[in-house]
């Protein structure tokens, strides 16, 4: 099989998905595993006719991968000590934020909620966010092997 067989194969997905009303995809009421997926409903759709292969690919690292940012929240922060900006991460009634601020300098401060996140855990996850319609990928990221946020090389 070449190597470009899965990108041809999600575009021809994604092209069939396309035909489908928003309509049909809501009313489908067939029971979804809980892994987060942005395309939860769309893939259902396919798992109607192919549900022994949907279930395997829900358990799988690539089919949670992205999602929501409140499917994977994990919170924590830490100083970056090159700028001296304390980074923190945290949950606020089921929105995950990130908010930043460099002591002592009341012009460099904020927050963003994240959107969604990437990345399936096992290495680690970073985050998007919003603004004015464009997403922008979080500064920092979690990484599984020290169970903390850093920043991003």
């Amino acid at each position: 099989m070449s190597s470009s067989a899965p990108p041809l194969r999600n575009l021809l997905l994604l092209l069939i998905l396309a035909a489908y009303p928003e309509r049909m995809l809501a009313e489908d009421t067939s029971p979804v595993p809980g892994p987060a997926s942005p395309v939860r409903k769309a893939d259902a759709v396919c798992g109607k006719c192919h549900q022994d292969i949907f279930r395997k690919y829900l358990g799988t690292p690539m089919a949670n991968a992205s999602g929501l940012a409140s499917d994977r929240i994990f919170t924590g922060g830490f100083r970056h000590a090159a700028s001296g900006i304390d980074y923190r991460v945290s949950d606020q009634y089921g929105s995950l934020w990130l908010n930043y601020a460099r002591p002592g300098d009341p012009g460099l401060q904020g927050s963003q909620k994240l959107d969604y996140f990437l990345g399936s855990g096992h290495l680690g996850i970073t985050y998007l966010y919003s603004v004015n319609g464009y997403l922008l990928e979080s500064p920092v990221a979690y990484y599984a092997d020290s169970e903390a946020y850093d920043m991003k090389p």
